[in-house]
């Protein structure tokens, strides 16, 4: 009996990520449901469900949002991935706006969607060891990708696991171009 609660109580502990936290939420932790619960409801898409991604589109920061979960805890489907971009298209009508203050589109709660490559490292000064740089290997393909992983752990259910969170920031012309924040489950 002893040993059971004592793996219990291990079960129970979570650790996430700094890394993981985007528009509002813990990527790997919270829910969709909590994330339209701060975004607003999403245009449903075709994701890891049938039409179980959203997306939003945010005219006053300029970006468009998506994202997308696949296993569910007690309280909803766990969001697994969000991702931002610039810019958000006009001609997306049909993609509802979110209202996102411009603090909640920063990662890491200093970087913002256009900041150069030297910004970037400034606005992160010591809160990251340095990134695995990518190269684009063509010229019209997305610049450079700077990733960090980190590990950490939230039991979503008694079947899934998460261990490890990603943060890809993409560069296009020189600026920041995407935030893609993913989880790993086991």
């Amino acid at each position: 009996m002893l040993l059971l609660s004592v793996a219990l109580s291990a079960d129970a502990a979570r650790s996430i990520p700094p890394i993981a936290k985007l528009c509002g939420i813990q990527v790997g932790y919270d829910t969709m449901e909590r994330l339209e619960a701060v975004l607003g409801p999403g245009l449903p898409m075709l994701g890891g469900h049938p039409l179980g991604a959203r997306r939003w589109r945010v005219p006053a920061l300029g970006i468009s949002i998506w994202a997308d979960g696949f296993y569910y805890d007690e309280d909803g489907r766990v969001a697994d991935q969000l991702w931002i971009w610039r810019p958000a298209s006009p001609d997306d009508l049909d993609i509802p706006i979110a209202h996102l203050l411009p603090a909640q589109a920063r990662f890491m709660g200093a970087v913002t969607l256009g900041m150069t490559r030297r910004q970037v490292l400034a606005a992160l000064g010591s809160r990251l060891p340095p990134p695995r740089i990518s190269r684009a290997l063509l010229p019209f393909l997305p610049g450079d990708t700077w990733t960090w992983n980190s590990p950490g752990f939230f039991r979503i259910n008694a079947g899934n696991v998460c261990r490890s969170w990603k943060a890809t920031l993409t560069f296009w012309r020189g600026k920041l171009d995407e935030i893609d924040i993913d989880v790993d489950w086991q």
